[in-house]
């Protein structure tokens, strides 16, 4: 006796998207991977590494990733945006909503990316300063060597920035090839400056890759006996910086503000004529225009909000 098995047909569709989905899905996780922890080149290499700039065949240990965002919540969230999209389309039978389900997982994708590298870049600028003071006070008189007091600062300093010194020391000594452009390979060891150097290229904060460009100076110019001097003139530049950072974030600051206020009046008004004169305001809106309508007075009730985000930006000032 043959028992057969039936599907209700619109539960075959929704497996068959949801393996669409997932597919999708699968196909875009490795790109998403490479995103996630491709080095960004923040500043123009120093002249060590241009002298010791070539290819070779094997890998290169000295490749630099940040920890920006945990690739498992990346996936939920891309999941979880698709299923509920998917939901959504089945449920008002919407067809364009299935079709734009991939777009949007990668849309959520790259906005992700985008938040947790602004968080990233902000929390380490803010710890660049009180590192270098450390780091200052450590070499005053002279006693303690640079990568010495380097290791010392590194062990008590705050996420995301121990990561990317942790990152230097356990890098150092390490022998790696180069391949010149004449064929001939040679071998180096990995020395303290070398590996700032490398760090600098690919740190994804401009700021600290300035600074980590001033350490390597100090060693290219055979600059040690001098070191906490030079130091102490990094340091009271960054403090420089955030002075004038911090003034002109407040100068800013009342723009944004203003912006946030008239939003916030104009998104006040529609809510008490939607609570109190309800007819009206549908009725304001519908016909053949009521589309076109709705998106002209949102535009205008988002437009402070996007100049104070987008055309009043702080402005990264140099070191």
């Amino acid at each position: 006796m043959t028992t057969m098995l039936t599907v209700h047909p619109g539960t075959s569709a929704v497996l068959a998207l949801t393996s669409v989905l997932l597919a999708l899905l699968a196909l875009t996780w490795e790109p998403a991977r490479r995103l996630m922890k491709q080095p960004a080149r923040t500043a123009p290499r120093t002249s060590m590494a241009r002298r010791q700039e070539a290819s070779s065949s094997m890998p290169d240990p000295f490749q630099f990733a940040p920890a920006l965002l945990d690739p498992s919540l990346l996936t939920i969230v891309m999941i979880a945006t698709s299923a509920v999209q998917i939901l959504v389309a089945i449920t008002l039978v919407e067809p364009l909503l299935l079709i734009i389900a991939p777009i949007s997982a990668l849309l959520v994708r790259i906005a992700m990316l985008g938040i947790a590298r602004t968080r990233y870049q902000r929390r380490l600028s803010a710890q660049l300063l009180p590192a270098l003071q450390s780091l200052t006070s450590l070499m005053e008189g002279g006693r303690t060597m640079l990568v010495g007091a380097f290791a010392t600062t590194a062990a008590t300093l705050p996420e995301p920035l121990r990561s990317e010194w942790r990152w230097v020391l356990d890098r150092l000594n390490q022998p790696y090839l180069i391949t010149r452009p004449d064929g001939t390979t040679e071998r180096y060891t990995s020395t303290h400056a070398y590996v700032l150097d490398r760090l600098a290229a690919q740190t994804p904060v401009r700021l600290h890759a300035q600074v980590l460009d001033q350490l390597v100076a100090i060693y290219e110019h055979q600059l040690d006996a001098q070191a906490h001097q030079r130091l102490a003139q990094i340091t009271t530049a960054l403090a420089r910086r955030a002075t004038l950072q911090r003034a002109v974030a407040t100068l800013l600051g009342r723009i944004q503000g203003e912006a946030y206020v008239i939003t916030g009046a104009f998104s006040v008004i529609i809510a008490w004529l939607a609570w109190s004169q309800t007819e009206r305001l549908v009725a304001a809106f519908a016909g053949d225009l009521g589309a076109l309508a709705v998106a002209w007075f949102g535009f205008w009730l988002v437009a402070p909000v996007v100049f104070a985000l987008l055309a009043v930006r702080i402005p990264d000032l140099p070191l």
